[in-house]
């Protein structure tokens, strides 16, 4: 990928996200349990505040550019940038595959069952595919950023 094709495609992303289009996603439906696990997950390995997180308009950052692609591809493409990947994580697991989502996240108790779920299989390798979103924890390789 050349250095204007990933300078488009990035711009492709800030547009998308300034023009509004994920504003509510991750407040309703399937969007609250994503919310949620990478919530858990950056508080895994964020400093305590007050650290500084930035905006992907502030920064570099790397998009997964493909639908559909297997998991190993995201961490080659990780590792190809230069940052040595620290985990692979599934955010909902297979829970989003659910009927009556928002109802069962509406009740305590289910909710817990759904994100002990999304936990417990977000990390094994084989079940990453059923996740409909992936979290690439790395690091700057020594030496680098």
């Amino acid at each position: 990928m050349t250095s204007s094709t990933k300078d488009a495609d990035l711009a492709d992303v800030l547009k998308h996200y300034k023009a509004g289009q994920e504003e509510n996603r991750l407040t309703a439906g399937h969007g609250q349990l994503e919310w949620e696990r990478t919530t858990q997950i950056l508080n895994k390995y964020l400093p305590a505040p007050p650290a500084v997180v930035l905006q992907p308009h502030q920064q570099s950052v790397l998009f997964h550019d493909g639908l559909f692609s297997p998991s190993h591809e995201l961490a080659d493409e990780v590792t190809s940038a230069g940052f040595v990947l620290k985990e692979l994580v599934g955010l909902e697991g297979p829970t989003w595959f659910l009927q009556h989502f928002s109802h069962r996240w509406s009740d305590p108790q289910k909710r817990q069952l759904l994100l002990d779920i999304a936990r417990r299989t977000g990390s094994e390798s084989s079940l990453l595919g059923t996740s409909a979103h992936l979290l690439a924890i790395a690091r700057a390789e020594e030496g680098r950023g």
